[in-house]
């Protein structure tokens, strides 16, 4: 949240991101891993957001940060991204990207923290 708020203060929080999944290592040492989740992480993008009580944790632990941040943040959620994913079920590669997420910046930091 930390960042995001930093890309709002400086006016950059719509600039365009691109954020890449991946893993580095089979499990199990293996040589390749099936992809799969992919369900469960479109409902979760579809539904992101901040609630009332998400906002007030927040602002209650961050005091100094400027209030008109707050409102930006209550507006967030994850229509204004795009998600490139590997086919469900799919063979994936470690250092291959599983899903890319493009978006602006600020959002795109908040889902890749989440």
């Amino acid at each position: 949240i930390t960042m995001s708020y930093a890309y709002w203060k400086n006016n950059h929080a719509t600039q365009n991101a691109v954020f890449d999944l991946f893993f580095r290592k089979c499990p199990f040492k293996g040589e390749y891993a099936v992809f799969g989740g992919l369900d469960d992480v479109l409902r979760f993008l579809n539904t992101f957001g901040y609630s009332k009580e998400d906002i007030a944790s927040l602002s209650a632990r961050f005091p100094t940060w400027d209030k008109k941040f707050w409102e930006y943040l209550s507006g967030i959620n994850g229509k204004e991204l795009t998600v490139y994913a590997q086919k469900e079920g799919s063979i994936c590669f470690p250092r291959i990207p599983l899903l890319r997420i493009e978006g602006p910046v600020a959002v795109c930091q908040l889902i890749e923290t989440t």
